[in-house]
């Protein structure tokens, strides 16, 4: 019915008009119905005849699929597009039948390099002193004579050049104060498009002017705006003449008038016979009609003149361009009352989310529809209309209490519906955690998709800060468009100076215009903008960037050459002090490095004076300008040796003064340096690019970039890391997107012809260019945008964040400085609305340009608040600085009171799982109105007793987790909240100990009881009697300096705050990285370089570990203490050679003839596997080494109160705080772990520990405590039980333990300390290994095998710890009631046996437990620990006394 003739030309339809218009309410079915007319014109008239224009390119792809599939085919590629693809089409036909050239577009950031180009042309006219008639213009309209120093770009001018002395920075502030700035280019922009929208052709200017001059006071400003206006503009068409000559460009806004223009003379060709428009639609369905321009009018009128028939549809309330020049109400009043002549037609609207018309039950009526009712009816015309306001076109239909607003019943049930939330926070950081917390709350329950939610709010900052949010918090998101420049993009930057610096290098000295003085000044720029970015860095891994280069560091030395350069005149004399070699050298190179300077200078001053002879006339007058210009002097093309001498080097490369020789000569200032690194990284680059650059198959840009893009190798480095879910993956990932932007751009050939001008114009954008780029893909993402990007887009759930006075409404006049909008009141009106002296005659009260400005506010909240399907939430933040909206007290009344502020806390939910979509009734709060609404009873201070605490019982569940529920990281810290604060069998514990094994389960570390800090002792056994039982965790490191000296470990630990990270420490982690890293890649396999002779693979491994060095290495420089600076920078001289003992061990370790004079004694095996910094954590007690004592051949089983006397004279006694019961727990990292296999066959793990400090004495080495906690470690492993083997010792929840746990421990052969700063071998003594550590235990005993003999060591008396005390078998110590003389002759029996070791090593372990937990203590320093103790002034034990508060104790 809707196409019987009215618009698809049926002659059953007889005189029907040629266009129809649609209007209805929000979410009133506006576009469904667009859809189905075109779906219904495409079945009648064929898939080539009909076409729906909407308002953007993302609903237009929408659509287009859909009419696809329903047609199963289409002819067009696309049925749906914009009114501006229309009109490209029409021209682009009508161009080509005339055989002119196809029409092109400029799009926002070409328009604004053009318009600033123009304004540049002015300032060259200013800073000449030859002002033509627009520039005063420009200094009437400044009222300024030095305007024009504001205008120029701030981006063009190079340090040093000879334009930078004109500026003077410190008046830029000043003239920003006076308007000019980007906004003046943005405006002036905007105003050039609105004057070609509303006709304001050359041929009014003159009209258009009188007009202001009647317009009084105000109308003197605009004639002089219009006027400048109107100059500039004509200007800018002469520029993009010149800019693209031989082409037709035109710009969006000239895109539409050009379209109409097109058809008209079509029209005239076609009357004379000469044809007419062939590619024109019969039917067109325009959706969004609200937001079409003037010109878009125009353009509907032309193509109605053409035979086209139209239905328009929309709504005035749901503009949402009105700031860029949408006058909807005149639309809709012109397309009815103009040549259009459109009849108003109506729409069969469905049940939706926003008005609805009809018959409806009024019990489906939502808090959501009554809100959008009241906004929609106080939604005033500008226009004359005489209709009742709630009658007119697309008004919603009245509701309870939207016209007049009124407050609803306490006990309506809409109220409290699900449709409608809102919140009011203390600050902006609250309102941003709760927003974000609800967003991940309503993914997380399973309710939405990340596709069903957005956030709309006000403005692109707003967008912005929670989009970054978001990401953070591991969110992915869409914004709805992009605004960041390319010329703002790091990357980008770096990339430009990259292929300039290399285009300089390739054109030479000889072919460059440039002084010398000025290529330094060029190129130091150009580097440090590289240095600065991410394409140079350094500390690079293999899998992720590095951070920026620091440009300071290399200065420093290119200063400290320029210096040295005026005391080294010569190479050193027969007489001179030549001791020290490298400083001989350094002056060699600084001094050949100085004459070759000098030569090149020469031969630039000789080329000079060679052209100059060869032009200069006869008679000529010569000028010496060095008086007031210092770069025009006879010199200035020739500076003194220094740092641009070196950076003009280095840029050149010329054969005579090669940059080899600058670098080399850095390089022996800064040494291994890794910004040396990096600056040689940089030159490589240019000399790689600029040899390309003579091998492009084109001049045009994108082969230029494609050339140094590939040379920077930064694309795979960005791709893996854009995969992770972190700061620098979300940087990598916006970066890949610049890049697919850019090259887009670049291949688009409306950029420029060549790399120089695409550079140009690039780095002039001052807005990013419109781009169809493909970026990275994101099939799920919440949507971040404005009401304008938001029109026509609908989500499950809609956030409304911001909503602030003087945000929202922001009643800030538009198109001030050019009087935009009192042109259009000429152009529309024949007058100016703001003629304030007419107004008052004519006694109209108000400002209407106010009103219009608010009505564009409405329209846009009215948008916001209709694109939810089934939730929408507004927010707000009431504090000191900060108020909510005028909006929110007007159209909420239910929801905000000026008298009294009810605060949301965070992390609560406010309408229960409504925020989800269910409807939970149970979970709402409401205040005393019946308001759902979450009340924080200490936000004013009292609570009213008519509205109560404002809370229901027992729906703050999730309140007092205060949004942590909403990440792993954040539920681990809830349930450790709920631990502390419930008792252990309450539901609340349970439900957390659930919860905290679950994450645990999935991997997440922090759940893990384990892992915490001073756990509660529930946490350790199940059993009552073993949750009474202490337990101690410790480190290995703690173990062994505990053992040494037990004072001084609690006066470094637990006496003492934080302390810096020592300089040997450093290093040594340093080191343990780079061993990692080498291990990871495989260097260390018996595999790697399998065929290749023992010293090549030795070269390669040390290369290898070198660079990864380099690459890790800090920067010593930033080093403030200057003693810590000079041990770091002695330390890093060392580490070629420490690199080179692990490269050693890594190539050694698997040849035969590795263990030398130790290869009869014992087999480490061949190396099958290696685990690097494997962490681990160990817990054992008594009970499990009594298990391993009783199991050792030839001994008396004894019971654990016996065994803990036979280790008390181990030790020579135990520390107070011992207990037969004491749990250890024991938790570190091993630095290396190896699995080999015999030549039997058998499988044994070693343990290498890498040690960078002293080289210790022998016993220190094979008696190291260190390595006995690692054995511990993998004997009693701390691990969940696996299903059906619970210990049966412990009754808990861990894994086997006792003689379990030692039958499946894994065999350990030996056990290394590896000095690397000081040997090529671990436990290396006259040969390899020498000094290595037995195991612990063997066979599921004590190590009750014979002592291995090494080389030099045939016995264990010289290398293993014994007892000093006299083990006699036929006579037991006194002291011993739990050890009877059997238990006793046994043990005994053991001594200078590898089991006694064994055990007296783990007694060491218990002995520190329990010194660390003692409140009094008798310590006995190591003789090792008292030759070396820092801390002899302090300690009482080091200085051989005991100090307490009552007595003093002399050893």
């Amino acid at each position: 019915m809707l196409l019987g003739g009215a618009i698809a030309g049926d002659p059953a339809g007889g005189d029907r008009p040629r266009a129809l218009l649609a209007a209805a309410p929000p979410r009133g079915g506006k576009t469904e119905f667009a859809f189905a007319a075109l779906l219904a014109a495409l079945d009648r008239l064929g898939d080539e005849r009909a076409l729906m224009a909407v308002s953007n390119r993302m609903v237009a792809d929408r659509l287009r699929d859909e009419a696809i599939r329903h047609v199963g085919g289409s002819a067009q590629t696309r049925p749906v597009t914009t009114l501006s693809a229309i009109a490209f089409r029409v021209i682009a036909d009508r161009r080509f039948t005339q055989g002119l050239a196809a029409p092109r577009l400029l799009n926002g950031a070409e328009q604004d390099a053009l318009l600033r180009g123009v304004l540049a042309v002015h300032l060259a006219h200013a800073m000449a002193g030859d002002p033509c008639d627009v520039c005063m213009l420009l200094r009437a309209y400044f009222a300024s004579d030095d305007w024009a120093r504001a205008v120029a770009s701030p981006v063009e001018t190079p340090v040093g050049s000879p334009t930078d002395s004109h500026g003077d920075a410190s008046s830029t502030p000043e003239m920003f104060e006076r308007g000019i700035s980007s906004a003046f280019v943005d405006q002036l922009r905007d105003m050039l498009a609105r004057m070609s929208e509303l006709g304001a052709s050359i041929a009014r200017e003159g009209e258009l002017l009188s007009a202001a001059r009647e317009a009084g006071a105000h109308g003197e400003r605009l004639e002089l705006q219009w006027r400048l206006a109107f100059a500039l503009r004509s200007e800018y068409a002469a520029a993009v003449e010149r800019a693209y000559p031989g082409e037709y460009r035109l710009d969006s806004s000239r895109l539409l008038v050009e379209g109409a223009s097109v058809l008209r003379q079509s029209a005239v060709d076609a009357a004379a016979g000469s044809g007419g428009p062939s590619s024109l639609p019969e039917v067109l369905i325009v959706d969004d009609f609200q937001d079409t321009t003037l010109a878009g009018l125009r353009f509907l009128e032309a193509l109605a003149d053409a035979g086209v028939r139209l239905l328009l549809v929309g709504n005035p309330d749901e503009a949402v361009q009105t700031f860029r020049g949408s006058y909807p109400e005149y639309l809709f009043a012109e397309a009815c009352e103009g040549p259009l002549n459109a009849a108003r037609i109506g729409i069969a609207q469905a049940d939706r989310a926003g008005g609805r018309a009809g018959d409806r039950e009024t019990d489906r009526v939502t808090y959501r529809d009554i809100v959008v009712s009241r906004v929609s009816l106080s939604i005033s015309s500008p226009e004359d209309d005489p209709t009742p306001l709630p009658d007119r076109p697309g008004k919603t239909p009245k509701r309870e209490g939207a016209w007049p607003i009124a407050m609803l019943d306490a006990a309506s049930p809409r109220r409290n519906d699900g449709s409608f939330a809102s919140a009011l926070y203390r600050s902006p950081r609250e309102e941003l955690d709760d927003v974000v917390w609800r967003i991940k709350r309503a993914r997380l329950d399973g309710d939405a998709q990340w596709n069903d939610m957005a956030v709309i709010a006000h403005d692109n900052a707003t967008v912005r800060v929670f989009g970054e949010r978001l990401r953070r918090d591991g969110v992915p998101v869409r914004y709805s468009s992009v605004t960041r420049p390319l010329s703002e993009e790091p990357f980008v930057q770096g990339l430009f100076a990259l292929i300039e610096l290399a285009r300089l290098r390739r054109e030479g000295m000889d072919g460059t215009s440039m002084t010398l003085r000025q290529i330094a000044a060029f190129a130091r720029s150009r580097v440090a903008t590289l240095m600065d970015g991410p394409l140079i860095t350094i500390g690079a891994k293999r899998s992720a960037e590095g951070r920026p280069a620091r440009i300071e560091i290399v200065e420093s030395a290119m200063s400290a050459l320029e210096s040295l350069a005026g005391v080294i005149g010569a190479e050193p004399g027969e007489d001179d002090d030549a001791d020290d070699v490298d400083q001989a050298d350094t002056a060699g190179t600084l001094s050949e490095l100085v004459q070759t300077w000098g030569e090149l200078c020469h031969r630039r001053s000789s080329r000079n004076a060679a052209a100059s002879a060869g032009t200069a006339p006869a008679g000529a007058i010569s000028v010496d300008e060095s008086l007031v210009d210092e770069t025009a002097g006879p010199d200035a093309d020739a500076p003194s040796f220094g740092v641009n001498a070196l950076y003009a080097m280095l840029a050149l490369d010329d054969p005579h003064a090669p940059a080899d020789m600058v670098v080399a000569a850095v390089g022996q200032v800064l040494g291994t340096d890794p910004q040396l690194k990096a600056f040689q990284r940089l030159w490589t680059l240019v000399g790689k690019v600029a040899e390309g650059l003579g091998t492009l198959a084109s001049r045009e840009p994108q082969f230029a970039l494609a050339l140094a893009w590939e040379a920077t190798g930064v694309a795979r480095v960005w791709q893996r890391t854009a995969f992770a879910n972190t700061p620098d993956g979300r940087a990598a990932n916006d970066r890949l997107d610049a890049a697919m932007r850019l090259f887009q751009y670049a291949e688009g050939g409306a950029s420029g012809h060549d790399i120089v001008s695409f550079i140009e114009r690039v780095r002039s954008m001052q807005i990013e260019a419109d781009s169809l780029a493909h970026v990275g893909p994101i099939e799920q993402a919440v949507t971040l945008t404005t009401p304008a990007g938001a029109a026509g887009r609908h989500w499950a759930y809609v956030w409304c964040p911001a909503i602030q006075q003087d945000v929202w409404p922001n009643l800030a006049e538009r198109n001030t400085m050019f009087g935009g909008e009192d042109l259009g009141d000429v152009i529309l009106h024949g007058g100016i609305t703001r003629d304030d002296t007419a107004r008052a005659a004519a006694g109209v009260a108000g400002d209407p340009r106010l009103a219009a400005v608010l009505s564009s506010e409405k329209k846009s909240l009215l948008v916001a608040l209709t694109r939810a399907d089934r939730l929408v939430t507004v927010s707000a933040v009431a504090n000191d600085d900060t108020l909510p909206s005028d909006f929110l007290y007007t159209y909420l009344p239910e929801h905000y009171c000026r008298d009294r502020n009810l605060f949301t806390p965070v992390g609560r939910e406010t309408v229960g799982a409504a925020i989800a979509g269910r409807s939970r009734q149970g979970t709402f709060t409401r205040d005393g109105n019946g308001v759902a609404m979450i009340v924080d009873p200490g936000a004013d201070g009292d609570v009213d007793p008519e509205i109560g605490d404002g809370a229901d019982d027992g729906n703050d569940a999730y309140g007092e987790y205060a949004g942590l529920d909403a990440d792993p990281r954040g539920v681990v810290a809830a349930a450790r909240v709920a631990l502390a604060v419930n008792p252990a069998d309450s539901p609340e514990a349970r439900d957390a100990a659930a919860a905290l094994a679950l994450l645990a389960d999935h991997g997440v570390a922090s759940a893990d009881p384990d892992h915490w800090a001073y756990l509660p002792h529930a946490f350790d056994d199940e059993s009552p009697q073993l949750e009474r039982a202490p337990m101690v965790s410790l480190s290995p490191s703690s173990v062994d300096r505990l053992w040494e000296c037990p004072v001084c470990w609690m006066l470094e630990n637990t006496f003492a705050g934080p302390r810096p990270s020592a300089i040997a420490t450093s290093f040594g982690t340093l080191i343990h990285a780079v061993a990692q890293c080498g291990s990871e890649e495989g260097i260390d396999l018996p595999g790697f370089m399998a065929d290749a002779p023992h010293e090549q693979r030795l070269a390669a491994v040390t290369e290898r570990l070198k660079a990864i060095y380099d690459e890790l290495r800090p920067d010593t420089s930033l080093i403030e203490d200057p003693a810590s600076r000079y041990a770091a920078i002695r330390k890093d001289e060392g580490a070629g050679e420490t690199l080179a003992n692990i490269a050693s061990y890594f190539v050694d370790g698997n040849e035969a003839g590795y263990l030398g004079a130790n290869a009869k004694y014992f087999d480490i095996g061949r190396l099958e596997r290696v685990s690097c910094e494997e962490e681990f954590a160990a817990r054992f007690d008594l009970g499990d080494i009594l298990a391993a004592y009783n199991a050792t051949p030839g001994v008396e089983p004894v019971d654990r109160h016996g065994l803990s006397e036979l280790m008390g004279l181990l030790v020579g006694g135990w520390p107070e705080g011992m207990r037969d019961d004491l749990i250890v727990r024991l938790t570190g990292r091993i630095d290396r772990k190896e699995i080999r296999t015999l030549p039997d066959g058998g499988t044994r793990v070693r343990l290498i520990d890498y040690k960078t400090g002293q080289l210790p004495a022998v016993s220190q080495i094979v008696n190291d405590l260190q390595l006995v906690c690692y054995q511990l470690g993998l004997t009693f492993p701390e691990r969940p039980a696996a299903s059906g083997q619970q210990s049966q010792s412990k009754g808990g929840s861990f894994g086997p333990r006792g003689a379990e746990a030692l039958a499946i421990a894994p065999e350990i052969g030996q056990s290394a300390l590896f000095h690397v700063e000081h040997k090529s071998a671990p436990a290396h003594s006259r040969a390899p290994e020498g000094l290595h550590q037995p195991a612990l235990f063997t066979s599921g005993s004590l190590n009750a095998r014979a002592y291995t003999p090494r080389s030099y060591f045939p016995n264990p008396a010289k290398i293993l710890d014994m007892p000093a005390i006299a083990l006699d078998p036929s006579v037991r110590p006194e002291g011993l009631a739990n050890v009877d003389d059997a238990q006793w002759a046994a043990f005994a029996s053991l001594n200078g046996t590898q089991a006694l070791w064994s055990l007296t090593m783990i007694a060491r372990v218990f002995y520190t437990a329990a010194a660390s937990r003692c409140e009094h203590l008798m310590a006995h320093p190591t003789a090792n620990h008292l030759k070396h103790c820092r801390m002899g002034a302090v300690c009482p034990a080091c200085a051989g006394r005991i100090d307490t508060v009552i007595e003093t104790r002399q050893a």
